[in-house]
């Protein structure tokens, strides 16, 4: 009877740290990869490069043109996407990426295909003259004429 005890103990004492040496090594993997974690549970990521080169994930959602996150929406165009285990991710570098409202992305597409690629085109369009009618008519007359 002595000897099973013991040996009911040793196994029971052999259980206990085998648990916590599997709880530890858990609780050191999601800390030490957090994006694992959130990857488990999202349907889309966005990867934030740092300058530091640090990447940070953090689990979006698909809204109009762009990825929703809880820091903004991030715009993205088809050839950005990346596949990260079979979620679909984009790439942000965090100093120049900016978040945009979903309901203007549309708007800032169709600019892009427009040849509007930067702030400065933008702004000469919008600084321009007005033709009259009258102006735009004699534009095309010589240049027809030349």
């Amino acid at each position: 009877m002595f000897n099973m005890t013991i040996i009911l103990a040793i196994l029971a004492v052999g259980f206990l740290i085998t648990t916590l040496a599997s709880v530890a090594v858990n609780i050191l993997f999601v800390f030490k990869f957090p994006f694992i974690l959130k990857s488990l549970f999202a349907q889309r990521l966005v990867f934030f490069c740092g300058i530091d080169g640090s990447i940070r994930p953090e689990p979006a959602r698909v809204e109009g043109y762009g990825m929703r996150t809880d820091s903004g929406t991030y715009n993205f165009e088809r050839e950005d996407v990346v596949t990260f285990y079979g979620i679909p991710s984009i790439l942000v570098y965090r100093p120049i990426a900016r978040a945009i409202r979903p309901n203007i992305a549309p708007i800032f597409r169709k600019l892009k295909k427009a040849g509007i690629k930067n702030k400065r085109a933008y702004a000469s369009i919008l600084d321009s003259k007005r033709m009259t009618l009258e102006e735009f008519k004699q534009t095309f007359e010589v240049v027809a004429s030349e």
